[in-house]
């Protein structure tokens, strides 16, 4: 979903400002949760169950996402007294919709209550095709980042402050620049002496990205379905060669899709041979990884030209 920064790419002024105001309370961020993933099969795309102001929901799990937004329709037909307040968006942008912000009293994912934040709302419904399920909304890194967490695609599963013989093997990965918003990135390169890159760690998206400043192509342009945080959209791109995917010394044989509008990401493909431990905090930074054994002796490659490409990137965001 690149980037729900829709929230930072386009509401930046807002959001840098008054950034406190997206960040919930929770009463004991320290303590132990696990949550299940629905892992969509096909794409590859995390859905989780949580509790929105008492209402069950089900959110899109998109690191990808610098904030937690809901689908309108949702919030008017569970809340039809929550009070929307429409934000104004300036400057360039995709977003034809106006976000709307709204209070959330408790958001309950697992065994935490996230309280007293704001959320944000969209028309998102289009997603849920995207996502092959129904999905609610976003969850987005505001929220997921209350306290350091292991994303486990291939586990199915997210743990907060995971005991710490759960990252044994682990290794530090390269951290991009803070962009001073709530996403992470990491530091890419193809091959061991490519040039480096910033790649967005984005579950939301499907597929991987990468550009060709930095990545070989192969063949022609084809053009590639998307669905954007409005609607469905299209770009063109062009098949990245196989080749290595290397964050310093971890190396994962990928074939990315290239210059995507979005810019580079690293997405569920390559999540599903990857596990990822994420601590967001300042000054603290960081992505630990590892590799998971590849029992099917398959490795995260682009789809076919002409197949659904399934950039289930909700926001070709912002």
């Amino acid at each position: 979903m690149r980037r729900l920064p829709l929230l930072l790419a386009l509401l930046a002024p807002l959001l840098h400002a008054q950034e406190r105001y997206f960040t919930p309370a929770v009463a004991d961020p320290a303590a132990p949760n696990r949550v299940a993933l629905d892992v969509r099969p096909g794409n590859g795309l995390q859905v989780v169950q949580a509790e929105l102001n008492g209402k069950p929901c089900r959110l899109l799990f998109d690191t990808g996402a610098s904030h937690t937004t809901f689908d309108r329709a949702f919030l008017q037909r569970e809340f039809p007294e929550l009070p929307l307040q429409p934000i104004a968006l300036g400057g360039v942008t995709n977003v034809t919709s106006a976000p709307a912000a709204f209070p959330v009293k408790s958001l309950k994912l697992g065994q935490a209550d996230l309280r007293d934040f704001i959320g944000m709302a969209l028309p998102l419904g289009h997603l849920s095709g995207s996502v092959g399920d129904r999905v609610d909304g976003i969850l987005g890194m505001n929220a997921m980042a209350y306290a350091p967490f292991l994303l486990s695609v291939g586990d199915g599963e997210v743990l907060w402050n995971p005991p710490a013989e759960r990252l044994e093997g682990f290794r530090a990965l390269p951290l991009h620049d803070d962009p001073g918003d709530n996403s992470l990135s990491l530091v890419a390169r193809h091959a061991p002496d490519g040039k480096p890159f910033p790649m967005l760690v984005d579950s939301g998206s499907s597929l991987t990205f990468a550009e060709s400043a930095f990545w070989p192509a192969q063949g022609e342009t084809f053009d590639f379905a998307a669905s954007s945080v409005n609607a469905a959209s299209a770009a063109s791109v062009q098949r990245g060669e196989p080749g290595e995917l290397r964050f310093g010394d971890l190396a994962l044989k990928a074939s990315p899709l290239l210059d995507h509008p979005c810019g580079a990401t690293l997405g569920a493909d390559i999540l599903r041979i990857l596990d990822l431990y994420f601590d967001a905090r300042r000054p603290a930074r960081a992505i630990l990884g590892r590799q998971r054994p590849n029992k099917a002796g398959v490795d995260a490659v682009a789809p076919e030209a002409g197949h659904d490409h399934q950039r289930q990137d909700k926001n070709t965001e912002e």
